[in-house]
């Protein structure tokens, strides 16, 4: 079954909260002293607040949220706030980087195509993208900057997923995105000045090779 894939509704926000979400335990010990072990696969969770609506473009609002769930989609969740590069400003970007090299434990990427000698912040954001429904968004962890032909070495986190990864994966800097599904909506209609909200959070969608029956 095909799952459809929808662009965030274009109707402005006023508020985001952009999490990234690390699956830990911890346990405490005698003379307090505690252990933590990371587990499972980090993820991210986000909500939005939008801005005051129209009665039209309540309806529209409506309209997205009941489609995405209705037919069974995610939608290209990014953080409004930081929509690309914070150097870049308000002007969409319009490179054709490629990812050349990605250290062994995935916290390292080498990329060309960006901007000549163009200023990565940290808390920037960097999205990779292997095909339609295998998407994978990052966070810049410290200040880079391209040299004079493009090429920039990125410290991301988290890490990239080595296993599902590969050079082929095509980075994305104008709103970076990762793949979510809604988990609540908050759209109440009073006569004037409807401002919906709603939180989702990532889901991934990895190919799992089938076992040979014997």
């Amino acid at each position: 079954m095909t799952t459809p894939i929808f662009d965030m509704p274009a109707l402005g926000f006023n508020q985001t909260d952009f999490d990234l979400i690390v699956p830990r335990s911890v346990n405490r010990m005698e003379g307090r002293r505690t252990e933590s072990r990371l587990y499972g696969t980090p993820y991210w969770q986000a909500s939005w607040q939008i801005v005051p609506l129209t009665p039209t473009q309540a309806g529209t609002a409506d309209a997205w949220i009941r489609k995405v769930l209705a037919r069974g989609g995610v939608f290209k969740a990014y953080d409004t706030s930081r929509p690309r590069p914070i150097e870049a400003g308000r002007v969409p970007l319009t490179w054709v980087p490629d990812l050349t090299s990605i250290t062994n434990d995935g916290q390292t990427v080498g990329i060309s195509g960006v901007g000549n000698s163009f200023q990565f912040r940290e808390g920037d954001y960097v999205a990779f993208r292997m095909s339609d429904l295998v998407v994978s968004l990052h966070s810049i962890a410290a200040d880079a900057k391209a040299n004079g032909v493009g090429v920039v070495s990125l410290i991301i986190d988290p890490a990239l997923d080595t296993q599902h990864f590969t050079t082929s994966a095509v980075p994305i800097f104008e709103k970076p995105y990762c793949l979510m599904q809604p988990a609540e909506w908050r759209a109440t209609k009073p006569i004037f000045g409807t401002s919906p909200s709603f939180s989702a959070q990532e889901v991934f969608f990895y190919e799992v090779e089938e076992e040979e029956e014997e």
